[in-house]
């Protein structure tokens, strides 16, 4: 274990220099590198899912409906299906835990606002192609 009466924390390289072997140094005194693994362990079974779970990226800028080519709607129509598919996933991947409900409401909000502007553009560009 970790001798306390070893250390003195006066500066950084002193505290360095002055560590025992298998602890880590801290102002406070060493630390025992188990008691730091154990620490992880514990952290990591209480909330795993906050390690495994990705927040979804957001998308790149909508294209303006009133000038933007066919393509161009082809190709955000099927980025906003690969981030709806990203935002589902998330949000399953939260669950119901604790605190993970209001971050699902955010995702989902987001994700309804950005549906709510491509689908107003895809109106303006329908509109556009019809009279042409």
């Amino acid at each position: 274990m970790c001798d306390t009466a070893k250390i003195t924390p006066t500066k950084r390289d002193t505290l360095r220099a002055n560590s025992p072997r298998g602890c880590i140094a801290s102002v406070r005194g060493p630390i025992p590198v188990k008691s730091l693994l154990v620490a992880a362990l514990i952290a990591g079974s209480i909330c795993p899912a906050a390690f495994a779970c990705v927040e979804p990226k957001a998308l790149p800028s909508l294209p303006n409906g009133a000038t933007a080519s066919r393509d161009e709607m082809l190709s955000t129509q099927k980025a906003f299906i690969a981030y709806d598919a990203e935002v589902k996933g998330y949000v399953t991947c939260l669950g119901g835990t604790l605190g993970s409900v209001t971050k699902q409401n955010e995702v989902l909000d987001r994700l309804h606002n950005i549906a709510d502007k491509f689908n107003a553009e895809l109106r303006v560009f329908k509109k556009r192609s019809d009279t042409q």
